[in-house]
């Protein structure tokens, strides 16, 4: 009888032990190699893109003949280092002398691509003074729509030659603005591909076109940098590489994801990850080398919402962390009030879940990505063209040498359970004390979210980690190198 009853005993205990085991899951390890650099991360991919569209800039950036400086102490908390202007779709209709002089003389424009009056009161003088004000680099994209080369050089014209230069350079001085703006960066048109688009064409004329472009504004000032149309097609990018690339210096790819399942949204950074390689991969076999960077200049969820925003946003970056040889800029549209950063409305100003992310990646990410190995359970998507096997866990590392700072990105995609995680770091030994930074909410779809410090945490060549359910985790410790 007491052989039988502890025998029951022993078999709750040892099934509660099991159910644990299965409730925790398998241990996810994580190794992060110190000694192999993946390269150096350009901050530029922590980006922005803001266009006429919608109450982007009017009803949001601007108000009346003003700027909406609630919404402008906002972009200075992202500490942003690109934003692109002033479209988009805008853009391929956009003739920039319509938006410069005093603002009672500008003139209302229609709009074709949004159908809607434009009043042209934002326009260059006042896209540069919001840079200047934020402390990032503007990023134009030219009309090669409905424009004309000549056009897009008498812009770089009147944004970068010196008084006396010339008749637009003295324009931008008889506007009030005697110092050149020093416009580094110049896309070629938007999405040309699409016939969406005012201008659309094929590879072939747009490669040409573009080379036209990128020539003549590079005659008028040297030191430009131009981004060209790519695509998710490598015929179209073959075609404007193999055409225009001794001209130009990056090729853009847009991407855009929308899935009603939780686990397909916060798979499809794994699906933009391969559309950047493959692009890469064009770019290497296009020119025989890889001079040409990628821009990914505009990327998002459609549908933006709540806190699983926030994690596709995670994995995005822990992706551009990985493919940082080849991704120099990037920039999320749109920066406010369309699939936002940033909410400007009856109900006020206010940071959108994905706002928390940008600035958990500016504040603590280094300039050197670190090769990271994951082995941990996983789960199949199949929303984004074949079978893609997505971790539960989800990480990048970053180091900063000179300061010996290591950062570690954890993702938990899981929205049910933790995960344990031992994380070992290769080829160091010691101590360091590290901090702790936790995104969170309630649940994924909840758009109160929160970024908590979780207090300190020993770094060592092998320690472990309990990354919480649907979390963000960001730990920062100075490591003796």
């Amino acid at each position: 009888m007491f052989r039988q009853f502890f025998a029951k005993i022993f078999l709750v205990i040892f099934s509660s032990i099991l159910l644990s085991f299965a409730e925790k899951g398998d241990e996810t390890k994580v190794r992060i190699d110190l000694t192999t650099v993946i390269g150096e991360i350009n901050p530029n991919i922590y980006g922005h893109f803001i266009e006429h569209l919608d109450k982007c800039i009017y009803g949001g950036i601007w108000k009346g003949n003003d700027f909406n400086y609630k919404v402008v102490d906002l972009i200075k908390g992202l500490n942003p280092p690109i934003m692109r202007w002033p479209g988009g779709n805008f853009a391929s209709g956009y003739h920039w002398m319509d938006g410069i002089g005093p603002i009672e003389n500008r003139p209302k424009k229609y709009d074709l691509a949004w159908h809607a009056t434009d009043p042209n009161t934002f326009g260059t003088d006042e896209f540069i003074k919001l840079c200047r004000m934020v402390n990032c680099e503007p990023y134009i994209c030219v009309n090669m729509g409905s424009g004309t080369a000549e056009e897009a050089a008498n812009w770089v014209e009147y944004c970068n030659l010196t008084a006396g230069a010339s008749y637009y350079a003295d324009l931008r001085v008889k506007n009030g603005h005697e110092q050149p703006y020093g416009v580094k960066y110049w896309g070629l048109g938007n999405e040309l591909y699409g016939d969406w688009q005012i201008g659309h064409t094929d590879a072939h004329t747009y490669a040409l076109n573009a080379r036209e472009f990128s020539k003549r504004m590079k005659w008028v000032d040297p030191s430009i940098k131009t981004i060209a149309v790519g695509c998710d097609d490598p015929q179209w990018n073959w075609e404007v590489l193999r055409i225009a690339g001794p001209h130009i210096d990056y090729i853009s790819l847009h991407e855009y994801y929308d899935h009603p399942n939780y686990y397909e949204r916060v798979a499809s950074p794994l699906a933009a990850e391969r559309s950047l390689k493959r692009l890469a991969a064009t770019i290497l076999a296009a020119t025989g080398e890889n001079r040409i960077k990628i821009a990914f200049d505009e990327w998002n969820l459609w549908r933006p919402q709540g806190l699983a925003s926030a994690l596709f946003s995670a994995g995005i970056f822990n992706v551009l962390h990985r493919l940082c040889q080849d991704v120099h800029i990037a920039c999320l549209a749109q920066l406010v009030n369309v699939l936002p950063l940033i909410l400007a409305d009856e109900k006020g100003e206010r940071p959108t879940p994905s706002y928390f992310v940008f600035q958990l990646y500016r504040q603590h990410a280094g300039p050197l990505a670190l090769k990271v190995d994951v082995d941990g359970e996983s789960y199949t998507s199949r929303a984004w063209g074949g079978e893609i096997q997505v971790p539960f866990i989800d990480v990048s590392a970053t180091l900063d040498k000179s300061s010996g700072k290591l950062t570690i990105f954890i993702l938990n995609r899981d929205k049910e359970k933790s995960r344990d995680c031992e994380i070992k770091i290769r080829d160091w030994q010691g101590k360091a004390e590290g901090q702790v930074w936790e995104l969170n909410g309630k649940d994924v779809e909840s758009d109160e979210v929160e970024v908590k410090e979780r207090g300190k945490i020993t770094i060592a060549p092998t320690f472990k980690y309990i990354a919480p359910a649907h979390s963000l985790t960001v730990i920062e410790g100075k490591i003796n190198l």
